[in-house]
């Protein structure tokens, strides 16, 4: 909790910082373009998101027994945050996400045939800047970053029907830095309301779990974890 704390209000300071950095003037200049910008807005924004994430882990690596294949299903994501439109095509937000649960999958066929599976489910808080190609259009191509923290929470798990004395292992909680870029674009819905849809590749960083019942060693765990998104959302200007 403390490390969200500190995240929640870096990402305070840095919306503040990239306002009062906005506010000495226009750096777009003059564009000749087939579209008439509207007027620079200087309104926060709420915005609510639902996706689909392709998911990808590094092998699970555990000291015993060998794991010789793993996986890791795909899942789904909702989420919602509130931003602030900067002027010169920029715009931050800072997002809150809850990822559902997904399964991790592996066979070992070293020493003893088994098998093993936890689950896990993840929350995000991240600080994210776009910038917009085109926005007084109607339809408007954007593309941003962001990077913040996910926590990863596994459940326990356990080698079925092993001969080489494997015992069940814990789950287990962690912090990790996660980061994201984004594609996309947004349509005007009416003069408030605006639908987004885009992509996204995310990083969630390291999957543990917890020790085992026998040694206390660690369970399985996979070194990195990343996913590719399809997101759609709808964002709102508060005037």
């Amino acid at each position: 909790m403390r490390l969200l704390k500190r995240l929640v209000v870096v990402s305070a300071a840095f919306v503040s910082s990239v306002t009062g950095a906005m506010a000495g003037g226009d750096l777009r200049g003059s564009i000749k373009d087939d579209y008439n910008p509207a007027p620079v807005s200087r309104a926060w924004y709420l915005r609510a998101d639902v996706g689909y994430a392709w998911q990808n882990a590094n092998d699970l690596w555990v000291e015993h027994p060998t794991l010789a294949t793993s996986k890791v299903d795909n899942t789904w994501t909702v989420g919602g945050g509130i931003g602030r439109y900067f002027g010169l095509g920029l715009r931050g937000d800072v997002t809150y996400e809850y990822r559902g649960k997904t399964s991790f999958d592996a066979i070992s066929t070293n020493c003893c045939s088994t098998s093993t599976h936890f689950d896990m489910k993840s929350q995000v808080v991240m600080a994210n800047l776009y910038y917009d190609f085109r926005p007084g259009a109607h339809i408007n191509p954007y593309i941003g970053a962001g990077i913040g923290a996910a926590y990863n929470e596994t459940s326990g798990g356990s080698y079925p029907g092993n001969t080489c004395g494997c015992t069940p292992y814990d789950g287990k909680s962690q912090w990790n830095m996660a980061w994201a870029l984004m594609a996309g674009a947004s349509m005007n819905i009416d003069s408030r309301t605006k639908l987004d849809m885009g992509y996204r590749y995310i990083n969630l960083g390291e999957v543990v779990t917890g020790p085992n019942h026998w040694d206390g060693k660690p369970g399985p765990s996979s070194k990195d974890l990343d996913a590719h998104e399809l997101r759609i959302g709808v964002r709102y200007d508060l005037r």
